[in-house]
């Protein structure tokens, strides 16, 4: 190994020695995560993995099928969502039984489940770029 290969991966030996996830790229291009590098490999490309990144709902295809809402700030109040479109979610409350359009922006302060239990913040998980 030359000293300027050893100086690219000083910083990502350095992260795997810190707990990180370290990937390798594959003869077809794709990133793998390894269990246990070896770094031998002169040309390999390694990489510390990315992080992923949580965003809020801001599109219809975010949003679950079949899901409920609720306030973190009133929990007990609870609404079914029963469309999704462009400027957010429509729900239907069942205390006062009228239809609520819920903007994306809106979404923010809330929380849904699909199975009434298990609560979640209105956000999706993605694979950082």
């Amino acid at each position: 190994m030359t000293r300027t290969r050893a100086k690219e991966l000083l910083p990502i030996i350095q992260a795997y020695a810190d707990g990180g996830t370290i990937e390798w790229r594959d003869s077809a291009g794709r990133w793998r995560s390894m269990n246990s590098p070896s770094f031998d490999d002169a040309t390999g490309s390694y990489r510390i993995a990315p992080k992923p990144v949580t965003r809020a709902w801001s599109k219809p295809e975010d949003v679950p099928a079949s899901c409920w809402l609720r306030d973190f700030k009133e929990p007990s109040l609870q609404v079914l969502v029963v469309a999704v479109h462009e400027q957010g979610v429509q729900c239907f409350d069942f205390n006062t039984e009228r239809l609520e359009t819920t903007s994306w922006i809106e979404l923010r302060d809330k929380e849904h489940s699909t199975d009434r239990v298990t609560w979640h913040p209105c956000t999706v998980t993605e694979e950082a770029r």
